[in-house]
Order: structure tokens, then sequence, then C-alpha cells
């Protein structure tokens, strides 16, 4: 798609195939979404104590 031997992007385009599926009703009873992560955008590390007293 790039470069000096760069062609029209639809002639590379391949297919995607898409399936939707409809879940019955009673399997979904009591079903709820995830509850979002603890995830404190610090990759589980701690931030350094800048206090001088430390």
């Amino acid at each position: 798609m790039w470069g000096p031997d760069a062609k029209d992007p639809l002639e590379v385009c391949r297919p995607l195939a898409v399936e939707v599926h409809r879940i019955p009703d009673e399997l979904r009873e009591g079903w709820r979404p995830p509850e979002p992560a603890a995830y404190r955008n610090l990759h589980g590390m701690r931030q350094p104590s800048w206090d001088d007293r430390a």
C-alpha cells in the first residue's frame, strides 16, 4: 500500500467475514457486564515518594 511499488488499496483488500449470533434470553438471565479493571495507568509500578522525610 505504501512505497514506490504501491498499488490501489482496493486491489490488495481481502473480504472480511462477520457472523452475528443472537443469544437466547434464558442464557443471558442474571448476566451483567464485567466491572472495569482497577487499573491506575501505572503498569503495576508504584510512584516514587518525593517526600523529603522518606
